[in-house]
């Protein structure tokens, strides 16, 4: 945060569960002049307005799960959601294999295995907690029914920052000429292969 803070950026999003789960609240204290938006709040209350019968399924990385940041923000707003988590450690791998598509049955079996015990629960939503599993989600829908919801934690996040940007008057006008960057933390190769699964 401290280098994108270098490049003046006017918002931080945290496009990350497991890093909103466990450094979120750290990472707005130590930068109170910039808003910090992660995905765990956004995504918690489209669940919680989704949901029919109060009993909601949430899909993370373990350290996710191990947060209970979504169960948590869940009780938050209704005491009485009953909520069902899982941890999936496969499933991140799989994708950055991109082992995606429904009929690959590498995910359609890690899936499945994740899945049974919240369908077994009977919930009528499906929280990704993982900016990762939407590009899974047609797996997921294939294997709960279409009758139960998917919370997708990215676009919840993404509709969240747009928000605190329109109420700080930090939105960009409408014509403004867009410029993208991206810094890679980690091996550029690693990032190319999976850009091109995430961004097409």
């Amino acid at each position: 945060v401290r280098f994108l803070r270098s490049k003046g950026v006017k918002a931080v999003l945290i496009a990350c569960n497991t890093i909103t789960c466990n450094a979120g609240e750290e990472l707005s204290a130590d930068n109170p002049d910039v808003p910090v938006v992660g995905t765990v709040d956004a995504a918690a209350a489209a669940a919680a307005a989704a949901t029919k019968n109060g009993r909601i399924g949430i899909i993370a990385t373990a350290a996710t799960v191990r947060s209970a940041a979504y169960d948590a923000a869940l009780k938050a707003i209704n005491p009485e959601f009953q909520v069902f988590s899982q941890g999936c450690p496969k499933l991140v791998p799989l994708i950055e294999s991109n082992h995606i598509l429904p009929g690959d049955a590498l995910i359609e079996e890690a899936a499945a295995e994740y899945l049974a015990p919240l369908k077994a629960e009977g919930v009528d939503v499906v929280i990704l907690g993982c900016t990762h599993y939407p590009l899974i989600a047609q797996v997921v829908t294939n294997y709960m029914g279409e009758d139960v919801a998917l919370v997708d934690s990215g676009a919840e996040s993404a509709k969240a920052i747009i928000k605190t940007l329109t109420e700080t008057g930090g939105l960009a006008e409408a014509d403004a000429k867009a410029e993208v960057n991206y810094y890679c933390s980690a091996r550029l190769n690693d990032f190319e292969t999976i850009a091109k699964v995430f961004l097409n």
